[in-house]
């Protein structure tokens, strides 16, 4: 369904017809048929709505994962979702790559609450260290030096283990 409003106050809108098989216009006039202004407003705002989410959704569309899946649909290529464990499949790297994600998991066993939940909000959730200064009242270097003292005492206890990056 398209709309619009007219110059002449009309708002226009447009929408299927089962037995003409056409959009046909359909006209709301205010003050006809319990119309308001108010209502004229409101419709006139979601359509604004709507066009700046089909614009922001263009702007952001992501054309590399779009690629891939045109060419995944025609059996050319991999999903990009797949890509990377693809990858690691097949060169044989699975069992290396899980025995990695399960060292991690168990080295954050090591770390406070407080460390362990600053590691979700910058790598899990992605939130920025200014994000997070701002929503806890710190400063951003506060947060930053809490973020190295998190990466020390993980790379210690990587050492400690004699892991190499």
């Amino acid at each position: 369904m398209k709309s619009f409003k007219n110059e002449d106050a009309r708002y226009v809108y447009y929408a299927w017809d089962e037995e003409a098989k056409a959009e046909v216009p359909h006209y709301l006039v205010p003050g006809e048929n319990e119309v308001s202004d108010e209502l004229i407003v409101t419709l006139k705002e979601w359509d604004h709505r709507e066009a700046l989410d089909a614009r922001y959704d263009q702007e952001h569309a992501d054309y590399k994962y779009q690629n891939y899946s045109k060419k995944a649909e025609r059996g050319e290529g991999v999903n990009p979702m797949d890509e990377l464990s693809h990858d690691r499949w097949q060169a044989g790297l699975q069992d290396d790559y899980s025995a990695r994600v399960d060292l991690v998991r168990e080295l954050m066993g090591s770390l406070t609450e407080a460390q362990v939940d600053l590691v979700y909000e910058i790598f899990g959730e992605r939130h920025s260290q200014k994000e997070i200064a701002d929503r806890t009242g710190k400063t951003p270097q506060s947060v930053n030096n809490r973020v190295n003292k998190v990466k020390a005492r993980m790379k210690k206890l990587l050492e400690e283990r004699d892991f190499t990056l």
